[in-house]
């Protein structure tokens, strides 16, 4: 049986923050925290256990050092209107590879450098036969 807020919760939970809301979230025993979808350009902010509220943008995770956990999320709506987030709470990990970037990369069988906007290794297709 799941429970919510507990190291058996390991699935999404979507809620919505009043502007200025503050709210705990029972995490007893998790070791990892992700928010996973904001539909507001406010950061929400969030304090794990007894810590200071953080700005904690988009996509940003938390996982305790191996063998801790830890009790609480505070979360926190800075912004003037309604926030809805999703975010995970897990005992380990909850990773994604559904990830798909396409786009064209051009290989120079010369050698010479390619410029790209972000580091990028391109293996030739040979080495996949």
């Amino acid at each position: 049986m799941k429970q919510r807020g507990t190291k058996a919760h390991n699935f999404p939970e979507t809620m919505t923050l009043a502007a200025g809301e503050r709210r705990t979230h029972n995490a007893v025993g998790a070791s990892f925290f992700l928010s996973a979808n904001s539909l507001t350009a406010t950061n929400l902010q969030v304090a794990i256990d007894e810590d200071n509220l953080n700005d904690w943008p988009l996509g940003y995770r938390y996982e305790s050092p191996p063998g801790e956990t830890f009790t609480k999320i505070g979360l926190y709506n800075p912004a003037a209107s309604a926030m809805t987030i999703t975010f995970w709470v897990s005992l380990g990990a909850v990773n994604d590879e559904r990830t798909v970037i396409s786009g064209e990369v051009i290989i120079d069988p010369a050698g010479n450098a390619v410029s790209t906007p972000a580091a990028v290794v391109a293996l030739p297709i040979t080495a996949f036969s």
